[in-house]
């Protein structure tokens, strides 16, 4: 990932644009930005990575799971952001989420 917010080139790998490209260089660029940047984006894309909804922590199947922030957000989900880049995030069932939420909330996270 490029550095995020480059001032010139495309937004995304900060390539020199061509024609009449603005902010991205290819629609690909468009859509991997929008993956690392805007939640519901990013979302779609880390439980599109997990094969058949399997849990990053326990290891376990599930019809459902959730995306969980590695380091917490603290109430900045609906904002755009590097925080939402797909290192920062994992696929969790809900027990798994819900104990690691405890955690970062027993470490100070949420302070």
């Amino acid at each position: 990932m490029a550095d995020c917010g480059k001032d010139s080139g495309c937004k995304n790998c900060g390539k020199t644009l061509k024609g009449r490209r603005r902010v991205y260089c290819t629609n690909q660029c468009r859509y991997d930005y929008y993956a690392n940047h805007k939640w519901s984006s990013a979302r779609e894309r880390a439980r599109n990575r997990v094969r058949f909804y399997r849990c990053e922590h326990c290891f376990e199947f599930f019809d459902k799971v959730e995306v969980n922030h590695i380091v917490p957000v603290r109430g900045k989900r609906n904002e755009w952001g590097c925080h939402h880049h797909q290192t920062n995030l994992e696929v969790l069932c809900h027990d798994c989420h819900v104990a690691d939420t405890r955690r970062q909330r027993k470490e100070g996270y949420f302070d």
